[in-house]
């Protein structure tokens, strides 16, 4: 942000024991200011409020939170045969018939 090179802060960071604690806090108080500007800001529209409540409370408002990660293992070989894939593909699309024929066509 300030145009420092990543080599040269890490320099002074060795020079400097004390300089990484001083930064932390300054982006503290950074980001405490801010949380203050969008949440007077809210006063005006609310999107501002929605804003402050996702920075502060990221667990109960950030929308990734409620996200679930799933990962994948490769398998090597069939791991459904290909006539009860095809079953279960023609279950599927009998269903969604029926529910659109319920539903008067609009599904």
């Amino acid at each position: 942000m300030a145009g420092i090179g990543v080599t040269t802060l890490s320099e002074w960071r060795e020079q400097h024991p004390g300089l990484e604690e001083r930064m932390s806090e300054a982006r503290e108080i950074a980001r405490q200011k801010a949380l203050r500007s969008i949440q007077a800001a809210g006063g005006k529209d609310w999107r501002a409020h929605a804003e402050w409540l996702k920075l502060a409370f990221p667990a109960d408002y950030r929308g990734s939170a409620n996200k679930i990660e799933v990962s994948a293992i490769a398998v090597s070989g069939t791991v459904l045969p290909e006539a009860e894939r095809v079953r279960l593909i023609e279950r599927r699309d009998k269903a969604l018939l029926a529910l659109a024929s319920k539903s008067g066509g609009t599904t």
